[in-house]
C-alpha cells in the first residue's frame, strides 16, 4: 500500500478512536454532570447580567466577580463550558489537520520517493535489469530498486573489467601476427616474392582486424555518451527500405533475406533513424560472419501491446556451446578461448544492439528458433509514437 494512503488509514483511524472515545466518555460519565453545570452557567449569566446595571460602579462590579468565583458551583459550570466549547472546535478543526498532515506527508516524504524510485527504476531498465519483485510502498519499492541497482553496478563493474581483459587479448593476437611476420620480412633471405606477398597480405588481414575493432570500441563508447535523438518515421517504409537494401548485399555472400511487416500504413513512432540503421547492420553483419553462407534470413515486424516487435531468424550454423542468454554481453565469442582465426570483428556488434535498443526504452533477447539457427527480437513501446 501506497505511503500516502497507508499514513491517510491510520490518521482516518486516530480521527475515529478518537472521536468514539469522546463521545463514550461524555455519554457514560460526565453527560449529565456537563449538561447541569452549563444549564446553571446560563443561569448565573443571566443573574449577573440582570445585576448589571447603566449605574454599576466598578467596585460594585468587583464585588459581584469576587462572589461569583467563590462560588464553586459556577466555576464548575464555567470550566464544563470551556471543556465543552473546546471538544466541538477539536473536532471541527481535526479533519482539517488530517488534510494538513497528509498534504505535507506527501510533499517532503512521498514526493522526493516517488522521484528517487523513478530514477533508480530507470537507471535499471536503461541497463536490462528488470525488478521481479513489485510493491506499491515506496520505502519497500525503494529497497528493492536499490538492492537491484547495487547488483548491476557490481555486475557492470565485473563486465568492464572482462571487457578490458578481452579487449587486450583480441590486440594482442593479430599484434603478434604482424609482429612475427614483419621481423621474418626484414630478416635477409626471403628470396620467394610470393612467400613475401603472402606476409604482407597477412598482416594487412590483421591490421584491418585491429581497425575493425577499433572502430567497433570506438562505436559502443560514443554509444554511451551519445543519447537518443526521435524523430517521426514511417516505419513501415523504413522496414521496407532496410530489407532492399540488404537483399542485395545479403545475395552475394549467398543468403537470401524475406520478410514479414505486418503494420498498418501512416504508423509513425518516434525512433533515432541512424541508431536503429546500425542496428540492423551489426544483425545482418553478425549472421554473416557467424551464420556461414547459403542461409537465408527471415525478418517479421508487427505491432502488438502499444509496442513495436520486430524478429530475425536465420537457419545459419551455430556453435554447440552458444549461449543465447549472453551473446549481448561486452566481447562474448562461443569460442571461449577466442583464438579462431576465422572471426572477424570484435564481438561488439550484438553488445552494441542491445545499448541501442535499451536507449529507446526497449527490450531485446536471442533464442533458437523451432527449426534451429540463431534469433533475435526486440520491441520498443508505441508510448513515443506521435
Amino acid at each position: 500500500m501506497p505511503l500516502k494512503k497507508k499514513f491517510a488509514l491510520i490518521l482516518i483511524l486516530a480521527l475515529l478512536i478518537n472521536f468514539l472515545a469522546i463521545v463514550l466518555y461524555l455519554r457514560l460519565f460526565i453527560a449529565r454532570d456537563v449538561a447541569e453545570n452549563i444549564q446553571y452557567f446560563h443561569e448565573q449569566l443571566a443573574v449577573l447580567i440582570n445585576d448589571l446595571g447603566p449605574d454599576t460602579t466598578m467596585r460594585e462590579l468587583g464585588i459581584l466577580l469576587k462572589e461569583k468565583l467563590h462560588d464553586q458551583s459556577f466555576i464548575n459550570a464555567v470550566f464544563s463550558r470551556s471543556v465543552f466549547a473546546t471538544t466541538k472546535a477539536s473536532l471541527a478543526f481535526l479533519p482539517i489537520l488530517l488534510s494538513l498532515v497528509l498534504f505535507f506527508i506527501n510533499k517532503d516524504i512521498c514526493n522526493p520517493l516517488n522521484r528517487l524510485n523513478s530514477a533508480i527504476d530507470g537507471f535499471n531498465r536503461k541497463n536490462g535489469y528488470y525488478s521481479s519483485k513489485s510493491s506499491k510502498n515506496e520505502i519497500i519499492k525503494l529497497s528493492n530498486n536499490f538492492f537491484l541497482m547495487s547488483e548491476q553496478i557490481e555486475r557492470s563493474k565485473q563486465q568492464k573489467n572482462e571487457f578490458i581483459s578481452s579487449i587486450s587479448h583480441d590486440l594482442k593476437t593479430p599484434l603478434t601476427s604482424i609482429l612475427g611476420y614483419t621481423q621474418r620480412l626484414i630478416h635477409p633471405g626471403i628470396t620467394d616474392e610470393q612467400k613475401r606477398l603472402k606476409y604482407y597480405k597477412t598482416i594487412l588481414s590483421k591490421a584491418n582486424a585491429i581497425s575493425t575493432m577499433v572502430e567497433e570500441l570506438n562505436a559502443y563508447i560514443m554509444g554511451e555518451i551519445q543519447e537518443v535523438i526521435p524523430e517521426k518515421i514511417d516505419i513501415k517504409r523504413f522496414l521496407s527500405e532496410i530489407v532492399e537494401e540488404y537483399h542485395e548485399e545479403l545475395l552475394t555472400y549467398s543468403i537470401h533475406l524475406n520478410a514479414s511487416i505486418d503494420i498498418a500504413e501512416n504508423t509513425y513512432p518516434l525512433l533515432d533513424i541512424n541508431q536503429m540503421r546500425r542496428v540492423f547492420a551489426n544483425i545482418f553483419s553478425n549472421a554473416v560472419i557467424h551464420g556461414g553462407r547459403n542461409m537465408t534470413i527471415h525478418l517479421t515486424a508487427f505491432i502488438k501491446s502499444e509496442k513495436l516487435v520486430i524478429s530475425i531468424e536465420n537457419n545459419g550454423i551455430v556453435p554447440p556451446n552458444l549461449d543465447y542468454t549472453k551473446v549481448f554481453d561486452l566481447m562474448y565469442q562461443a569460442d571461449s578461448s577466442r583464438t579462431s582465426q576465422n572471426h572477424e570483428g570484435g564481438g561488439l556488434g550484438l553488445a552494441i544492439v542491445k545499448q541501442i535498443i535499451q536507449k529507446h526504452d526497449g527490450e531485446i533477447h536471442a533464442y533458437k528458433p523451432h527449426l534451429g539457427g540463431f534469433g533475435i527480437t526486440f520491441s520498443i513501446p508505441f508510448h513515443a509514437s506521435l
